[in-house]
């Protein structure tokens, strides 16, 4: 996204410049990475419109074909999945090494692992997403990452709790 905005603002695009009754000034700015998000998500380029978070055929035509809409949306979901693993990542291994935290190594890298695993099948989603044949499909696809990964979280918490009481036990018995 990054690369993309500073494309545009090399190139000199810029918000729609609007002006009001009133007199006040509206827009003419460098696009925002959010605003150029929301737009890359706006369905209505694919010929669709939005209502209370469902889409539906619109009266107009596509601008974006599928295959494309569904390329830069696996995009967008990879940049997200990066950006969150990096960041939580960089919490875990940023933590402090003293005698308290030591205990906690086994849960710090066992939450890391966690964290590659996700990501891992948040990846092979988007990849099976931008491969799908309908939207039946999507929805099939999405339903069951879902349902995966509810039970997937709960045997994550329970492990990592685990995990944490046992650094806490030791913890104590040490202290």
């Amino acid at each position: 996204m990054r690369a993309l905005k500073a494309e545009l603002d090399a190139a000199g695009i810029r918000s729609k410049h609007r002006t009001f009754a009133d007199g006040t000034v509206y827009g003419g700015h460098k696009l925002s990475r959010g605003a150029l998000y929301l737009m890359l998500q706006n369905r209505i380029y694919r010929g669709e419109i939005t209502h209370k978070g469902s889409a539906y055929p619109g009266e107009h035509k596509a601008i974006v074909d599928q295959a494309l809409w569904d390329k830069v949306q696996a995009v967008l979901v990879e940049n997200r999945v990066n950006r969150n693993t990096a960041q939580t990542m960089n919490a875990w291994s940023g933590a402090p090494s003293n005698a308290m935290t030591a205990g906690f190594r086994a849960v710090q890298e066992r939450a890391i692992g966690f964290a590659k695993e996700n990501a891992e099948g948040s990846f092979a989603l988007a990849s099976e997403l931008a491969n799908a044949k309908d939207m039946q499909e999507v929805l099939t696809l999405q339903s069951r990452y879902a349902q995966t990964q509810i039970q997937t979280y709960a045997h994550q918490v329970q492990e990592l709790g685990r995990l944490m009481s046992e650094a806490i036990r030791d913890m104590q018995v040490k202290g």
